[in-house]
């Protein structure tokens, strides 16, 4: 009996091989269940950080299209700011163009008044000039007292009485001047009516020195004292 294990012992053995059997068993379900319970703790924190992960995508997808749109907004501010700069260079271009066009015509205006004022001066000095030289032919007419030129011929007396164009004198244009003091001076036509009616006189302010007469044929010529007549071109 001494060498062989009895069947209590055996028993007994084995059910403390049972019995710590069982409690490893226990003890492993113990240790399943608590890593099922973190299985399940992760899978929680799984489906979190998911969902987590789709609404941050989702405001990533939100904040992309939004920049996009930033960035095409700046990309078009840039464009209409390069197009400002365009405009606005074109615009000094412009401004440059039109000061230089303004000075040259200003020049050309300054020379061109320049030219005038110098020709308004010479045309002044010519009509000064020309003024000048109306005003000494004037003197001149004045001092030959009418534009009718006696002809190189020696005036003719006539006594005081009647004398007949055509028998006494030629028909023509004559100037008629007294002799001495003067007296009435008259000349009929052929038909009898009177052209000429006036005092040839050489008294001051009583009836007038000369006359210039037109006499035809038959004219009469009435005159109280004597006269010459003067033969003159017309």
């Amino acid at each position: 009996m001494n060498g062989a294990m009895t069947a209590e012992e055996n028993f007994g053995t084995q059910r403390i091989a049972y019995m710590n059997i069982t409690d490893f068993i226990q003890e492993m379900e113990g240790e399943a269940a608590a890593a099922e319970g973190q299985t399940l703790s992760l899978q929680e924190q799984v489906k979190e950080q998911e969902a987590l992960l789709e609404e941050l995508g989702e405001e990533t997808t939100v904040s992309e299209e939004k920049l996009e749109a930033m960035q095409e907004d700046i990309d078009r501010a840039e464009e209409l700011l390069d197009r400002e700069e365009e405009l606005q260079a074109d615009i000094e271009a412009l401004e440059e163009d039109y000061d230089a066009q303004k000075a040259d015509q200003e020049e050309a205006l300054a020379e061109d008044l320049a030219e005038l004022e110098q020709e308004l001066e010479a045309k002044s000095d010519e009509l000064e000039k020309l003024l000048a030289d109306i005003e000494t032919k004037e003197e001149e007419l004045e001092a030959i007292g009418s534009s009718i030129t006696a002809k190189q011929a020696e005036p003719v007396s006539y006594p005081a009485g009647t004398a007949i164009v055509g028998i006494d004198m030629e028909p023509g244009r004559y100037l008629a001047e007294p002799i001495g003091s003067g007296s009435n001076f008259a000349v009929y036509s052929g038909s009898g009516s009177l052209e000429y009616n006036l005092i040839l006189s050489t008294r001051p302010d009583h009836g007038v020195e000369e006359v210039s007469i037109f006499l035809f044929d038959d004219y009469m010529i009435d005159a109280r004292t004597p006269y010459t007549l003067t033969p003159i071109d017309e």
